[in-house]
């Protein structure tokens, strides 16, 4: 379907074993190792839990040499560790991304990760103090509960909050990159069975993102894993789609997918654009994305390193 290159955000290395043995050809795999995360943990199988410090920059180094690319911070994984994560990880030359919900974007910004995952991260910094503070009550309570709970904090949001405007302008001092991850969240009025908190939810999602990209914040496009809007295996291109609606040009989403992301992903010396002495990733399609980004979905032809996969 068009993806050369993936980023696993979380799963154990473990998970990967398989493709030393398989004679398939693969997009090119970026891994992170298990999610860093806290009791009482959502997924259990995919997270490393921190009990020290000195456990937590032991982690990382141990991550490093196992090949990871980058480190993910769980949610439940408590404000105290961020800094050892953060500076290990700086020394290995490696990204800090989180996925938040008790601990705020803020918070994780100013103790110095490079990105932040998903949209949804943000909703704490920017709801009122009594909303933020029941949404924090309920998750902790249980997991679970944030599948519904963020929809109702997104819902009660203010898009003209003086909240909004710090956040941002954190975002864009501290050269955050951001990886929304809307498909996953969407959730449209014509859908059957849908409450109308979590298309209003979804609609202050996708404004939030408008007003990211508008200031200027560094906005990069992950599938996350699947989406109520798209077919399995074409979630990627739905996330185009909704890119364009909250109003980046065609051009600024590609560049979104494959340049911005290479500098993310700290490889862009060698991926992310067509120039001389890179290794050849192409994708051809059956149309012009730089005018209709629905383009994306006609994939014609694949090249990985040079190679034709799809002829």
């Amino acid at each position: 379907n068009g993806v050369t290159s993936l980023r696993d955000p979380g799963h154990p290395f473990t998970f990967y074993q398989s493709i030393a043995f398989t004679k398939k050809l693969l997009p090119r795999i970026f891994l992170t190792g298990p999610h860093l995360d806290y009791p009482p943990v959502a997924y259990g199988q995919q997270a490393t839990l921190v009990r020290s410090s000195e456990h937590a920059r032991q982690i990382v180094q141990d991550y490093v040499k196992q090949g990871s690319s980058g480190i993910k911070i769980y949610f439940r994984l408590p404000l105290q560790y961020y800094p050892d994560v953060v500076k290990t990880a700086k020394v290995h030359k490696i990204p800090v991304f989180a996925h938040l919900e008790l601990v705020t974007a803020t918070d994780a910004i100013l103790a110095g990760v490079n990105g932040i995952e998903h949209v949804t991260s943000f909703g704490t910094s920017i709801a009122s103090k009594e909303v933020k503070e029941e949404f924090e009550r309920k998750v902790d309570q249980n997991n679970n509960a944030r599948q519904e709970e963020r929809y109702r904090l997104w819902a009660s949001l203010d898009m003209n909050s003086p909240k909004i405007r710090e956040v941002i302008k954190l975002v864009i001092d501290k050269g955050i990159v951001v990886c929304p991850t809307l498909a996953t969240f969407e959730r449209q009025a014509d859908s059957s069975g849908v409450e109308d908190f979590r298309v209003k939810g979804f609609k202050n999602m996708l404004k939030f993102v408008e007003l990211l990209h508008k200031a200027g914040a560094k906005i990069v496009i992950g599938s996350h894993s699947s989406s109520l809007y798209s077919k399995h295996g074409w979630t990627y291109q739905r996330e185009m789609e909704l890119l364009q609606m909250i109003g980046m040009t065609p051009l600024e989403i590609i560049k979104s997918g494959t340049v911005n992301n290479a500098i993310y992903f700290g490889n862009s010396s060698r991926l992310g654009s067509i120039e001389e002495g890179k290794q050849a990733d192409l994708v051809l399609v059956d149309g012009d994305p730089s005018s209709d980004i629905t383009a994306m979905y006609k994939i014609d032809r694949v090249m990985i390193n040079g190679n034709w996969v799809i002829e």
